[in-house]
């Protein structure tokens, strides 16, 4: 009997060394590496040919075509600005969430869309920027865009996926480095733990495969431009946090693309003066407050002013 309480004392000791040790685990991840929390439908469509996102054997997925949402040539229909001129200019917003979700679209729409520009958003939601080049030159070249502006956002150079729910009911991670990943959406909704496993030891890209996938396809887009004689702006877009809190990943990205905007001599709009004066200013810049990634309307709005007085060609036809 003494040998058994033991035993059961042992176990009972065990058990909640490990509850406390993944508590532990839990509490600073959130802290530390934040993860956001993508976007999953409540429920699954009827129709198989209506789920939105495809599964593509090079870019791990990408959203379906031709629908409600997007149109045949990758562009979001909802948050787009299309004027009726038949010579207008199509000027094109590639990006990852924070151009598709439209707040920076929207704002730049309402304080600039000219009425002989066409401001087409080619956001997609958790894609990286070599993801973007090669959505580019599949699907968004056929706009045949007199201008174009790249959002790089600082969270590019980490692991691309993004969880959905598919006609079948299963929600599964989509990330070019495998196929399809079954998810318990009760775990990842809740639980940082859960998410930093799917992210990091199934779906992780090293950094330094993400920077040469980056150079190449960044190159790849400056080659294009240059070659019609397009005008290829980037926009860097920041942290929302002060830069105490950022993290060595973010901070050797940030510098990453300092640098390859300027060895490649592209134009970069950097927007981390903008949030860092809101910031100091103690306003909020965070559409959610766990969302270190995505701007509210307020640092949208002034993101979208910091843009339009560096890329003047926005609003005025080049002679």
């Amino acid at each position: 009997m003494p040998k058994l309480k033991e035993l059961i004392a042992r176990t009972l000791l065990i058990v909640f060394g490990t509850v406390f040790g993944l508590l532990v685990c839990e509490v600073g991840l959130r802290w530390l590496y934040p993860i956001a929390i993508m976007t999953v439908e409540a429920k699954p469509t009827d129709d198989p040919a209506r789920d939105e996102i495809v599964y593509d054997a090079s870019l791990g997925f990408r959203p379906r075509l031709g629908t409600a949402e997007y149109d045949e040539d990758g562009i979001l229909r909802a948050t787009s600005f299309i004027s009726k001129s038949e010579d207008a200019r199509r000027i094109l917003f590639m990006g990852d969430s924070v151009t598709a979700y439209g707040e920076l679209m929207t704002a730049l729409g309402r304080l600039a869309a000219p009425a002989d520009a066409s401001f087409l958003n080619g956001g997609v939601t958790a894609f990286t920027i070599f993801q973007e080049v090669e959505f580019f030159f599949r699907y968004q070249i056929r706009k045949k865009p007199d201008l174009i502006v790249h959002q790089f956002h600082v969270n590019d150079l980490q692991s691309s996926r993004f969880a959905g729910r598919g006609s079948d009911g299963t929600v599964r991670m989509y990330s070019p480095r495998l196929k399809p990943i079954d998810v318990n959406p009760t775990l990842y909704r809740h639980s940082h733990l859960y998410r930093f496993a799917l992210a990091n030891l199934q779906l992780r890209f090293s950094k330094d495969e993400m920077k040469k996938a980056t150079l190449e396809a960044v190159q790849r887009m400056r080659a294009y431009a240059r070659e019609r004689g397009i005008p290829y702006h980037v926009v860097l877009f920041p942290m929302l946090a002060p830069k105490e809190r950022w993290v060595e990943y973010d901070l050797d990205t940030y510098a990453f693309y300092r640098r390859l905007a300027r060895d490649l001599e592209i134009d970069v709009v950097d927007l981390w003066p903008v949030a860092e004066r809101m910031i100091a200013e103690g306003k909020e810049v965070r559409l959610r407050s766990w969302d270190f990634w995505h701007p509210n309307q307020a640092m949208a709005e002034e993101a979208a002013k910091y843009i339009l007085q560096r890329i003047p060609a926005l609003t005025t036809r080049a002679k």
